[in-house]
């Protein structure tokens, strides 16, 4: 009797250990072909592994990048929602299940992506989910490890978006970090210009290039942009007069 107990308690055991093992191989399997940008073929397997452990936070935040490369044959505005809103709820999936598992720097990911996703159709959303990632200021390499530099790419509008967030708190450095991903990026507006300016004065030690940049952010400055920091202009005149001299 004791035999029977402990062989069936012996086959649970390997029957546990080989789920764990499979829904991880059916992750691995999908991130090779995220990788060999195959995002229909990953979601397929990403689908096994949260069919297998539906808290794996990791393949629900991959399935919510994978979900918006995936090319739809209806592009109509209703069937692109829909796959936004998708998307966001695998993002959603991703960010509670880290939490609970304190790993924030799959939240913080989980929480940008998500909030890439609003900027489509609801700014003042977008605004709020930066806002949590800013709040839990974990917005560092091992973040960014999720956040790969092809999916950056992706939502640059956002990681803009992002650093624009930390200019308005007036928490410049944390801006650069983030700017950091977008320079390859050619800057648009006064406040792209503003934080390449600063980049190429504290990092790069460029200052020809930063006053150049700096003139240009003053010519693009918009008094009317609600969401720009105190005395934003004031500043970048300051940096002028410090750095650059008379024009």
């Amino acid at each position: 009797m004791k035999n029977i107990r402990l062989l069936i308690l012996l086959f649970i055991a390997v029957a546990f250990l080989s789920c764990s093992e499979l829904h991880e191989e059916h992750y691995k399997k999908a991130q090779k072909l995220f990788g060999h940008r195959d995002p229909e073929a990953a979601l397929d397997e990403l689908n096994k592994a949260i069919d297998i452990n539906p808290d794996y936070a990791e393949a629900y935040f991959l399935r919510g990048i994978c979900k918006q490369l995936v090319p739809h044959t209806n592009q109509g505005i209703i069937a692109r929602r829909d796959k936004t809103l998708d998307a966001i709820s695998d993002f959603d999936n991703a960010a509670y299940i880290s939490l609970i598992k304190n790993d924030t720097a799959l939240t913080v990911a989980a929480l940008f992506s998500k909030g890439a996703l609003q900027l489509n159709f609801d700014t003042e959303r977008a605004k709020e989910s930066f806002q949590t990632v800013i709040k839990l200021n974990y917005l560092n390499k091992d973040t960014f490890k999720y956040l790969s530099e092809s999916y950056m790419d992706i939502n640059r509008d956002a990681t803009q978006f992002l650093s624009h967030c930390y200019i308005d708190l007036g928490d410049t450095l944390a801006a650069l970090n983030v700017y950091e991903r977008l320079l390859s990026r050619k800057p648009t507006d006064a406040k792209s210009y503003y934080l390449s300016a600063v980049n190429k004065i504290m990092l790069a030690k460029n200052k020809a290039g930063a006053c150049e940049d700096l003139h240009t952010a003053l010519s693009k400055y918009d008094s009317t942009d609600i969401y720009n920091m105190p005395n934003f202009k004031g500043e970048i005149e300051n940096l002028i007069r410090i750095n650059c001299g008379k024009k």
